[in-house]
């Protein structure tokens, strides 16, 4: 059963990248059917046309961040940028279109799936750092507690009580 486990991430991200790359190549190429939009819906997506570059710009991200994730090239950071497109297209799908949300919800299954498999790898942005200058000789946490401890000792109990901050003093 194991085994098995171990391609689910594959095949999870190999369909997100598909749909994104066949999405994308078929702005610039039509090859599939045009889709029906409502009145609304055909108004934004002709705003987002006649800026310019918009939607050139999020076309190009979508074929780009498709095939990075159907070549496993830079995966967190292929999904962090493709999740603010995923929200939208969820968003435009449920609020300007009559569509029955089946790929958006496929979009929005496989990109959370995506985030909880390398979970590990954004935990960093969770945890709570101290911000230093970074050009210092010495090591800039231990100068910055050694300040706030005389400037501030109760600020400095705070923090030292904050969960990750003793991993910095420990270096």
């Amino acid at each position: 059963m194991k085994r098995n486990s171990n391609y689910i991430p594959v095949i999870v991200r190999t369909l997100l990248g598909a749909i994104f790359l066949i999405s994308g190549t078929n702005s610039f190429m039509s090859f599939l059917p045009e889709e029906q939009y409502s009145a609304e819906g055909l108004q934004f997506i002709n705003a987002l046309k006649e800026s310019g570059y918009l939607f050139a710009l999020i076309k190009s991200m979508e074929i780009l961040g498709g095939s990075m994730l159907i070549f496993n090239l830079f995966v967190p950071a292929v999904i962090t940028l493709l999740a603010p497109i995923i929200v939208n297209i969820f968003l435009f799908e449920l609020l300007l279109s009559d569509s029955y949300l089946i790929v958006p919800t496929i979009l929005l299954a496989c990109e959370c799936y995506l985030f909880y498999e390398y979970r590990k790898l954004f935990s960093w942005l969770f945890v709570y750092q101290v911000q230093t200058h970074t050009n210092d000789l010495h090591p800039p946490e231990l100068i910055i507690l050694d300040q706030l401890k005389e400037e501030n000792p109760e600020e400095y109990e705070h923090l030292i009580k904050a969960r990750g901050v003793n991993n910095i003093i420990m270096r």
